[in-house]
């Protein structure tokens, strides 16, 4: 009952935040914005994001050879999709549980995840530096609240912080798997020749997500460089890790807002509908592949002879 209220407690903050983002304009402004998207871009913006993802499959493929790159692929699919209805996107150490069961150790899953974690967050580190350069003259206190939100997610989900195991723990169902999965990502120590390939993913993979957030703008009839769109996602979908709703859902519309409002130049509603049409993309590619992997899995296990 205690996991229950927690997560009840988590889908009510993010509605109560992004309500209370959303109250003070327009929403016939919003939906005039969101019903005018173009679903060719949108199309395209789905194609650019499972790229990225593919990428991601790639790097497992290289980290585990032994492995085919659509099992590896498969588990880090069904692990966004978990992801997506976690807090702090923690429900992604699924992706341990999931290749465990395809056969692979534990420990080494870990390591896997591991590499992948620490090239990410090198990455992210990196762009929002970048990103204070880029937005130096206008960044203001509101640009570094948000970029110390970002920074606090990365530092969450990279270095053992108890408050986050705790979380962990509480999540219903699974929850102590996790939490057990999550504490051995950080028992594995990571060579440097895999965490240098891995960086390199990890850049290009940032850059797909710029293309992708560009196109989510052209089918709303905006405009950015790709340049400040990567530096922004990666700003923007850390602060999916902060643990305080469920995938930072409300968090990373909030800080998107202010960021599109303040750097950009959008009106709060363009913004708006820039925001819950990446939520929107990127959740139902996860639903649409994650999704699809989870049903093929049921199906084959009830085919199995008893």
């Amino acid at each position: 009952m205690k996991k229950k209220i927690f997560l009840a407690l988590n889908f009510a903050f993010a509605a109560a935040l992004l309500a209370l983002i959303l109250y003070s304009f327009d929403f016939n402004a919003l939906l005039a914005q969101l019903s005018s998207a173009n679903p060719l871009f949108l199309l395209l913006a789905i194609a650019f994001y499972l790229a990225a993802h593919l990428l991601q499959g790639v790097r497992y493929k290289l980290l585990l050879p032994s492995f085919s790159f659509l099992s590896v692929f498969s588990s880090h699919m069904k692990a966004m999709l978990a992801s997506d209805a976690t807090p702090g996107r923690i429900g992604y150490s699924f992706f341990i549980f999931d290749m465990r069961k395809n056969g692979l150790r534990g420990g080494k899953a870990a390591k896997v995840l591991g590499v992948s974690l620490a090239s990410d967050f090198i990455v992210r580190g990196l762009l929002a530096l970048l990103g204070v350069f880029l937005f130096s003259q206008d960044f203001g206190q509101v640009g570094l609240v948000v970029l110390g939100f970002s920074v606090l997610a990365m530092a969450l989900l990279f270095f053992r912080i108890r408050f986050f195991d705790y979380l962990l723990s509480k999540l219903p169902y699974y929850g102590k798997r996790l939490k057990g999965a999550y504490d051995s990502v950080f028992k594995q120590k990571t060579t440097l020749p895999q965490l240098g390939s891995s960086i390199a993913m990890s850049v290009i993979g940032a850059v797909l997500r710029g293309f992708e957030w560009l196109l989510i703008l052209n089918a709303i009839g905006l405009n950015a460089g790709v340049l400040e769109l990567t530096v922004i996602s990666a700003l923007l979908t850390a602060l999916s890790f902060v643990p305080l709703s469920i995938s930072g859902f409300g968090l990373q519309e909030g800080g998107g807002i202010l960021l599109f409002t303040l750097f950009l130049g959008f009106s709060v509603p363009q913004a708006a509908g820039a925001v819950l049409l990446v939520r929107f993309v990127d959740v139902f590619a996860d639903l649409l592949v994650g999704g699809w992997f989870f049903a093929l899995q049921s199906k084959t296990a009830r085919k199995k002879p008893k």
